[in-house]
This record gives structure tokens, C-alpha cells and sequence, in this order.
């Protein structure tokens, strides 16, 4: 598909392609229990073969007192939790300080960059007042032109999106003066779309043109200690939290990224039970990550409780579309999202007794005991995730386990001891096209009654290449275009080599 994405100026004929993405999602139940400062997670996070992405959710992080449900929310652990990803993934842990459940509403935040992990460090210290015009191309990409307040110069971003401010958006932009000639416009608009090998706005390079006469350019924050992957989004809700990790080079092409938390719990509205999603861009390709904890029981009619958590999580989740951003098409819901991952705790059991539920786990007769699994009879039956699908699963149930014990609970001959029936609570689904699982797997961690479960994915987004065709005017006052040497490409070359790899 080729898209002319100027009015005038050089005219960039633009293409959209696909590349392909890892992304990581994992999910894990920890039953209230903080990491221990040895806690091995390498092997959930299979950092052997690290992915561009990190979707990770955890259910019950704090325990579910009524301290924690009903009272101030304890980020304690979910700070351990996220300084323990960090040197897993970064091979050091950074200071870090945890997201906050809402985040104050911003329009500029430091250069992506230069910006820090956390969403929580961007203060409103930060802001700086622009306003900014905007300038409509024929396929309804709005290319974006600031006009600055007169003697400052800043480098910013989109305004926020819902409750807090996004630390990144496709290719940062830079504050100038309103361009007055076609030569100026050109130039901005080849800052707003060219790329540069590295897949990363050359912002510099155009900058240093457009400003070359204004000497009151403001200094770039110094470059902090960076590591491979940064936090792009945390948040929790009571015992519900989510959070998303991507490689350095990568976040720049992050956008748009937005939350959004659904209560099921206490009166159909407390957080021990629920969702927490988050909605964000990458390059032009929407996704939607939803880390849920449903309903609880193994008792004849609990299924349909956890069906109907579904369906309020489904139709309660939104994300509200801000009227300054420059995304005409931004998703609101759930299913309109081009990819979407659900993960979490949901909880469905098996439909047979224990005692033959652990004669068949005995034998790991697996088969006969998923065509007893209540999720997968509900998705028959189209009562809940129609449509959704779900890899194949060659792994043991990953609940209920006595804590450090490879023994499922009840297993015990020990007097007063809680016996629960096995069952695969712990699942990631997955909706829409794009999407191919390559793995879907468990870890063996001994921390909690669950077993992390995880899954990788090769999944297809879309970006933007082209080429400029500069305007050049002819006798009778008509524009003609010739080809100039002018081209972006938004990957290298080891794209050719490496299918699987966002470059």
C-alpha cells in the first residue's frame, strides 16, 4: 500500500510493511509472597532467548487482607518485583520507583531518549506550555507542527492519553517556530516521518537545520546509565499487577499507551478480583494486554461466574481518546485492538472428581483430563472467549501446589490439611490476526501455590517506509515531482537476516 503523506513540500510516497516482533508473556500467581533476594526468575523469563517485549502480569502480589482490598494500596512489593525483572533482563538492577495507581496528566516529558524507566518520574515540573497546529495529509496521517512560546525551544511529546503521561511515541518531535516557507515545511515534515537506520527519528540532524538561527536552543539532559530493556508502563490494583518492559531501542517507536482497571471483586466493584489493561502502539499496529484474577471455586456453577467477570471485563474496559492527539483511529475497547493477549489467573477447574483427577495426573494422561477443563468446555459451548484461541498445552496443572513442595496440596497425610483439586488456572489467550505462538510453557518455581506460566509469540507490525519526491515548480506555475535521493528506511539491513527480529 503506498500513501502519499505530504500536501505539499517534498511529497514522501509511503509504504506500509510488516516485521515481526517477540513478544513475552508471562503470568504468575504468587499468593502475597514478595520475591526472596535470591529468587532465580531467569528460567520463567527464558532470558536465553530474549524477546523484544515483555508482558509480564502477576495475581495476588499483595496478600488479599482486608487491609489491601479496602485500604491504601502497599507498592512495596510490586517495586522488589519489578528491580528483580530489571536485573534479570538488564543484568543490574536501576533505581526504580513503582507506578503509582494514577498518574498526573502531562503534555511534554522528557526526549525518549533520555527518559528514565518509570512513568511515575515524569513530573508536572516537566511541562511546558506549546500549542500546535496541525496539517491533514490525503491517507489522514496528521503530521504534527508546534509553535513554541517565544525563547524556548523543547523537545516534546503527544499530549497523555487518559490518566498519565506516555514516555514514548513514534519518533519524538521538536518545538520550532511555525514554519512560513514550503522549504521550512519540508523539512518538518521529513523530521515528523524520516528515520534513520537504526529505526530511530534523526531528529538531530533536522533540528540542527531548523534552528540553526536561534541560539537559545536548550541542552540535552545527560544520557543516564542505560540497560537493554526499560519500563515502559506498571500498574497495580489491589493484588493485580501489570507490567510491560521493551528493548531500549525499541521504545521510541511506543505510542499511545494508556490504562485501564476493571473491579469484579467485593459487590461487582473491588480490585481482589478483576482486570488491569493496558492499550498502547507500536509503530502502527494496536495492542491490548489484559492481566486479569477471576473469580474463585471449584464448586458446580462457579464457571459461570468467572464467564461473567469476562464479560464485565470486556465491556467495562476503555480507553479514552484525547482530543489533542494526532491517532484519528486510536482503539477504545478491548476488541478493537489489532493484537490482544489475555493473561492471569482465571481460574477454571476440571470437571471431575480428585481422586480421578490425580489417578489421570498419575498416568499424565493430560488429554483426558483438558477435555474436563472448564475453560475449554465454556469456549465449545460459546459461553465465554468465542473466538479467542489458546496454544496447546503440554504441561501439568499449575495449581494448587503446597509452597515449596513439588507435592500438589492434599497430597499430605498430614491431619487438617487444605486439599485442592489440580487445575490449569493459570492461562494466556490470545485474539485477532498477526499472531503466531512459538512456545507455551510453565517454570518450576517453588514460591507460591501456582506455577508461572509463559509464552512467546512472533507477532506482525505494521510501520511506514517510503520516499520523497520533491516539488519542483514548473513554467506554467504547476508543481511537477521528481525523484530525489532522500530515502528513510526505518530498519538495517539485518532485517534481511533476521525475520524474527524487530530492528
Amino acid at each position: 500500500m503506498v500513501i502519499a503523506a505530504a500536501r505539499f513540500g517534498p511529497l514522501l510516497l509511503a509504504r506500509c510493511e510488516a516485521v515481526s516482533v517477540r513478544i513475552f508473556v508471562g503470568t504468575w500467581n504468587v499468593a502475597g509472597n514478595p520475591p526472596l533476594n535470591d529468587l532465580d526468575v531467569e528460567q520463567w523469563l527464558n532470558v536465553k532467548e530474549l524477546a523484544d517485549v515483555y508482558v509480564l502480569g502477576f495475581q495476588e502480589i499483595v496478600p488479599l487482607n482486608a487491609g489491601n482490598v479496602f485500604g491504601a494500596e502497599d507498592g512495596g512489593p510490586a517495586t522488589k518485583w519489578e528491580q528483580l525483572i530489571c536485573r534479570s533482563l538488564n543484568g543490574t538492577i536501576r533505581p526504580s520507583v513503582s507506578a503509582p495507581s494514577s498518574f498526573e496528566a502531562t503534555n511534554v516529558c522528557k526526549t525518549a531518549k533520555h527518559a528514565d524507566l518509570s512513568v511515575a518520574e515524569t513530573t508536572a515540573s516537566k511541562v511546558q506550555e506549546c500549542s500546535t497546529t496541525s496539517h491533514q495529509a490525503n491517507n489522514n496521517e496528521e503530521i504534527i507542527i508546534v509553535k513554541r512560546k517565544p525563547g524556548r525551544h523543547k523537545k516534546v511529546l503527544s499530549a497523555c492519553e487518559q490518566d498519565f503521561t506516555p514516555l514514548y511515541k513514534m519518533g519524538p518531535a521538536v518545538a520550532y517556530e511555525e514554519p512560513e516557507t514550503v522549504d521550512e515545511v519540508s523539512k518538518a515534515l521529513e523530521l515528523r516521518l524520516l528515520e534513520n537506520a537504526n529505526g530511530v527519528c534523526d531528529e538531530e540532524i533536522l533540528a540542527k537545520s531548523l534552528l540553526s538561527t536561534s541560539q537559545d536552543v536548550q541542552e540535552s539532559d545527560p544520557e543516564p546509565v542505560e540497560g537493554k530493556y526499560v519500563r515502559i508502563i506498571s500498574k497495580q490494583m489491589a493484588g493485580i499487577f501489570l507490567t510491560v518492559w521493551v528493548r531500549r531501542d525499541l521504545h521510541c517507536h511506543v505510542h499511545n499507551v494508556k490504562v485501564s482497571c476493571v473491579g469484579c471483586g467485593l459487590m461487582g466493584y473491588y480490585g481482589n478480583k478483576g482486570s488491569v489493561a493496558v492499550s498502547l502502539c507500536i509503530h502502527r499496529t494496536s495492542f491490548c494486554f489484559i492481566c486479569s484474577h477471576l473469580t474463585a471455586g471449584d464448586k458446580e456453577g462457579n464457571e459461570l461466574r468467572r464467564n461473567v467477570d469476562v464479560s464485565d471485563i470486556l465491556r467495562r474496559t476503555s480507553f479514552s481518546r484525547s482530543s489533542k492527539t494526532i491517532w484519528v483511529d486510536l482503539p477504545q475497547t478491548i476488541l478493537e485492538h489489532d493484537r490482544i493477549i489475555w493473561l492471569g489467573d482465571l481460574n477454571y477447574r476440571l470437571t471431575v472428581s480428585d481422586s480421578e483427577t490425580r489417578k489421570l495426573l498419575a498416568k499424565m494422561n493430560l488429554d483426558a483430563l483438558l477435555e474436563k477443563d472448564q475453560l475449554k468446555i465454556e469456549q465449545r459451548a460459546g459461553r465465554v472467549f468465542e473466538g479467542w484461541q489458546e496454544g496447546p498445552i503440554f504441561f501439568a496443572p499449575t495449581y494448587k501446589y503446597n509452597i515449596n513442595s513439588t507435592g500438589y496440596s492434599g497430597e499430605s497425610s498430614r491431619p487438617g490439611a487444605m486439599r485442592r483439586t489440580p487445575a490449569w488456572c493459570d492461562r494466556i489467550l490470545w485474539f485477532g490476526e498477526g499472531l503466531k505462538q512459538i512456545s507455551y510453557k510453565r517454570s518450576e518455581s517453588m514460591l507460591s501455590d501456582h506455577r508461572p506460566v509463559s509464552a512467546m509469540f512472533l507477532v506482525d507490525v505494521k510501520f511506514i517506509t517510503g520516499q520523497s519526491i520533491k516539488r519542483l515548480p514548473s513554467v506554467s506555475g504547476e508543481n511537477t515531482a521528481k525523484p530525489v535521493r532522500t530515502r528513510w528506511p526505518s530498519f538495517d539491513s539485518r532485517e534481511q537476516h533476521h525475520k524474527d527480529a524487530f530492528w
